[in-house]
């Protein structure tokens, strides 16, 4: 069996978390050498129009910052099967 592939790009690893709101999925980004990296969701049943805008507006912001603490942002979108909103640093 396969594992699973997310929007025919991230390679599912394991799940690291899930929480009431969303979860973050470890996956390896086949576009970028297979560089691991942390892929965060917002669950479908929280995924309101407020909530994805101020999802958005992280990711915006995370992606502005650049320093050897913080971790890189990469990118943002939706999930093809599930729906979820999703960004991956």
């Amino acid at each position: 069996m396969d594992p699973l592939t997310i929007n025919h790009r991230y390679r599912v690893i394991r799940e690291l978390g899930r929480g009431g709101m969303g979860r973050v999925l470890l996956v390896e980004d086949t576009h970028l050498e297979d560089r691991k990296m942390a892929l965060k969701t917002i669950l479908p049943g929280a995924a309101t129009a407020e909530f994805v805008e101020r999802f958005r507006v992280e990711f915006a912001g995370l992606a502005k910052l650049s320093h050897p603490n913080i971790a890189s942002t990469y990118d943002f979108g939706q999930i093809e099967e599930t729906g979820e909103h999703f960004f991956t640093t």
